[in-house]
């Protein structure tokens, strides 16, 4: 499971690279995604109003359920840091654990 979080964390920073270096390439990237999940999920997007920048809308089918617990890019990119941080502490306790128990534990017979 970590392995694919590590993937997952390497390709968010290499798009949000992507994004600094080629915005308009980024951009567009995120259309065809966009379109992509619109198509697929069956959602149909609306341009509305007579703006030069279209605004999509979306009129979405009236069996998907509305998202109670909706959160910000911004919130989820902090609950997904921490998650990384909680979990890499967990993995290096578990190694300092191992190593302690591969090592024996020294006790005195004395006391």
């Amino acid at each position: 499971m970590g392995a694919m979080r590590e993937k997952c964390e390497a390709q968010l920073a290499g798009l949000k690279e992507f994004r600094d270096i080629a915005p308009r390439r980024m951009q567009r990237l995120q259309d065809q995604w966009r379109d992509y999940a619109a198509e697929y999920s069956g959602a149909v997007l609306v341009l509305k109003g007579t703006d030069p920048e279209p605004a999509h809308t979306s009129r979405m089918r009236p069996d998907t359920p509305e998202p109670d617990n909706a959160i910000s890019v911004e919130e989820m990119e902090a609950r997904l840091l921490e998650h990384a941080h909680q979990e890499s502490l967990r993995e290096s306790l578990g190694r300092m654990a191992a190593q302690e128990l591969a090592e024996g534990m020294d006790i005195d017979e004395d006391e």
